[in-house]
């Protein structure tokens, strides 16, 4: 059974499929290494750490909701 809970395990099945399309080793779990590729990929500055609000996140909602995939 698949769950959709909202929440992020640790690890993560969701963290590793972001961490292979970014292109880089898949241990699941979310941290400023996974958190700089993202931002990198997204064109979003750089500093490792999600801020409130998080430009990184605002801009994955856009892609999505423009129907292109983030990663």
């Amino acid at each position: 059974m698949k769950v959709q809970d909202g929440k992020i395990s640790s690890p993560s099945a969701t963290v590793k499929v972001i961490q292979k399309h970014l292109g880089f080793t898949q241990d699941g779990y979310f941290g400023p290494v996974t958190y700089r590729a993202m931002q990198r990929k997204l064109g979003t500055p750089v500093d490792g750490k999600v801020s409130r609000p998080s430009l990184m996140w605002k801009q994955i909602q856009r892609d999505i909701n423009n129907g292109v995939k983030p990663f």
